[in-house]
């Protein structure tokens, strides 16, 4: 049996020891940032707010109304429309938070 030299052998184990925890931090930090970063953007979020949303103005529609009630439902809707799942900056969140 062939055995290796003592310093190939010490290089190996040190090297070991250095990429296996590097292996598993990475691993760890992949699933950290994989499973944080939905509750960083706020993606569900903003979509259950445009549901709602349009929930509303289906609603508000619905309803008897005044002229004027019906064009601040229609202003309101073209302003709102950050909250649709459609838009942009609802499916980039750097985008809507650049403005703050």
């Amino acid at each position: 049996m062939n055995q290796l030299r003592f310093r190939t052998r010490l290089v190996l184990i040190l090297s070991l020891f250095a990429i296996v925890p590097a292996l598993v931090l990475t691993l760890l930090w992949s699933g950290t940032v994989s499973t944080a970063l939905p509750f960083v953007t706020g993606r569900p979020a903003w979509d259950s707010v445009a549901a709602s949303g349009e929930k509303a103005i289906a609603a508000a529609r619905q309803a008897p109304r005044t002229a004027a009630q019906r064009r601040a439902i229609d202003a309101h809707e073209r302003a709102d429309t950050v909250f649709s799942p459609a838009a942009p900056s609802a499916s980039s969140p750097s985008r809507a938070f650049s403005r703050f």
